[in-house]
């Protein structure tokens, strides 16, 4: 069990990272995730994540969101895709909050 929520704590501080770093949408951030996401933390394997990036884009909503939503689940089942989309949608409102007031 601890070991699960490091797990979802280190994916919440990887996109966490990933988003504050990565300017220009979704599609420049492909290449942070397959960093973090494949080479160091090997949370899924390349074509895993291939298969991610198909299906983030065919859902609605933000793509970052998306892809850390099916990390999550990957991690913890629903518990975890649940944590990863309050996780990412509380980064970037933060963001904007900070950007607009």
């Amino acid at each position: 069990m601890e070991k699960k929520n490091s797990e979802m704590l280190e994916a919440f501080r990887t996109f966490f990272k990933i988003g504050l770093v990565t300017f220009g949408g979704g599609y420049a951030m492909i290449p942070l995730i397959e960093q973090e996401v494949v080479n160091k933390h090997q949370w899924v394997k390349k074509e895993e994540l291939l298969d991610l990036i198909a299906i983030a884009q065919s859902c609605p909503g933000v793509f970052a969101i998306n892809i850390s939503t099916f990390i999550g689940y990957k991690l913890q089942k629903k518990r975890g895709e649940h944590d990863e989309e309050v996780f990412k949608l509380r980064n970037d409102l933060c963001i904007i909050y900070d950007h607009y007031y």
